[in-house]
Order: C-alpha cells, then sequence, then structure tokens
C-alpha cells in the first residue's frame, strides 16, 4: 500500500486511511470485507489462537474456513486494486 502512504496515489474517499481495508472500497466499487465473518488482521490473529487451542474439530474446521475466506479477500484486494491502478493509468487519471 506504498503508493498511498506515501501520497503517490489519493482519492478523497480514504478518508487519511491507507489500510486495503479502506483503499478497496474507494477504488473497486462492490468490494469490501463487510460481510465477512474474519474483516480484520485483529480478528484474523484472534481466531488464529482460537482455532489452535480449539478442542472441537468442526468448530476448528469452520474457523479455518473463515481465515482461508478473508486471505483470499486480501489476496482478490491486491489484484482488484493493482488492476484498477493500471486502469487508471491507461485513462490518464492517475
Amino acid at each position: 500500500m506504498v503508493p498511498f502512504r506515501d501520497k503517490s496515489v489519493y482519492h478523497w474517499k480514504l478518508n487519511g486511511s491507507y489500510s486495503i481495508k479502506d483503499v478497496l472500497p474507494a477504488l473497486v466499487v462492490g468490494y469490501s470485507y463487510e460481510n465477512l465473518p474474519i474483516n480484520s488482521g485483529d480478528m484474523a490473529s484472534a481466531a488464529w489462537v482460537r482455532m489452535i487451542q480449539e478442542p472441537d474439530l468442526k468448530e476448528k474446521e469452520r474457523i479455518y474456513k473463515e481465515l482461508l475466506d478473508y486471505c483470499h479477500q486480501d489476496t482478490l484486494a491486491m489484484a482488484l486494486i493493482l488492476d484498477e491502478m493500471h486502469s487508471m493509468l491507461e485513462n490518464h487519471s492517475l
């Protein structure tokens, strides 16, 4: 998120934040972390601890799936943000 942090790229919807959670919905309409059970790094860290300490296999698997969904969204977000930045460069709007 370096281009946002060093202000090479800025969008008014960021409100001074450079978090991927804020950059994604500002640049890519329809994508956010809002609907995920785990939707922040702090929540992911806490879920990891719960998962490794959880004795019930079904609960452990549920937490694992939620962590994978969160990681998937992070990866998708980075790809979508990069794609949008390329489009902005091509359209001379960046």
